[in-house]
């Protein structure tokens, strides 16, 4: 995967050499000492930069909060591109990278890598999953070459079509996930926070890509109380919010949709 990364400034092929990644034109970035690389041009100062949400993340995703789903996820990649020796999976709009960590786990031929425009979750990433390639870039250029990914994982993350639709290869598949109706339906309920409404974006998907199938994930998480904080902090939807009461549920409704696309021709 490696050899697919381009630069930033002017699209050429980066290698590497030593600890640093070059392109022709001698534009050259550095490997962090975490292992990442930093290609995103700008300094991202959004509410995702904030250390305490991801760090939060990591240890609600440890605890399996999406575990039905990743495994969900990897049964998809591994049946729809069953006949390709490697499979080379992009996670856009990665965090802190426990999903596509555990992707990488169960499907022993993927070939990894994980982009994100905030450099914290980033760090924390290639922390854990130091095996997989990380990138801190922007989904709107993303620093990767025309055809060199089989899958793009898209988990309730923003997204670029067109940009994905430059990366995929042919009969490459897209996985896109978003909130259905009764997402954390118990802590909208107590918090009086808005229905979920993700309907433009699926029109989006459908648009750009070829629909292969929908698949609905629901199932009940269990909130242990060693994580409640987090999972409270996790989700920039409460932020602003009150949120000392805790949670009154002593479970939480996760419930997604799965849009699998394939390039069109």
């Amino acid at each position: 995967m490696n050899s697919s990364i381009i630069c930033p400034v002017c699209s050429k092929p980066l290698f590497r050499s030593y600890g640093t990644y070059k392109c022709v034109n001698s534009h050259s970035f550095d490997i962090a000492k975490e292992g990442y690389l930093n290609l995103y041009l700008k300094n991202y100062t959004g509410i995702y930069a904030e250390k305490e949400l991801f760090a939060s993340r990591r240890r609600v995703y440890d605890d399996g909060f999406f575990d039905p789903l990743i495994s969900k996820c990897a049964e998809i990649i591994d049946s729809v591109l069953f006949d390709k020796s490697s499979i080379r999976v992009l996670d856009a709009g990665c965090g802190e990278g426990s999903f596509l960590g555990k992707i990488h786990a169960m499907i022993h031929r993927s070939d990894c890598v994980g982009i994100d425009i905030v450099k914290n979750p980033i760090r924390l990433a290639s922390k854990k999953y130091h095996q997989l390639t990380w990138l801190v870039g922007d989904l709107c250029a993303i620093p990767l070459a025309k055809g060199s990914i089989d899958c793009i994982l898209n988990i309730l993350a923003p997204a670029n079509y067109i940009e994905f639709d430059r990366l995929l290869s042919e009969n490459s598949v897209v996985i896109k996930v978003t909130p259905n109706r009764d997402y954390l339906l118990e802590l909208r309920e107590q918090y009086s926070l808005s229905e979920f409404d993700d309907k433009r974006s699926n029109e989006l998907f459908v648009e750009h890509f070829e629909l292969l199938d929908i698949l609905p994930v629901r199932y009940k998480f269990s909130v242990h109380k060693s994580i409640e904080k987090d999972i409270l902090a996790m989700t920039p939807l409460l932020k602003y919010i009150e949120t000392t009461q805790g949670i009154d549920s002593d479970v939480l409704t996760i419930d997604l949709r799965i849009n699998i696309g394939r390039k069109k021709h």
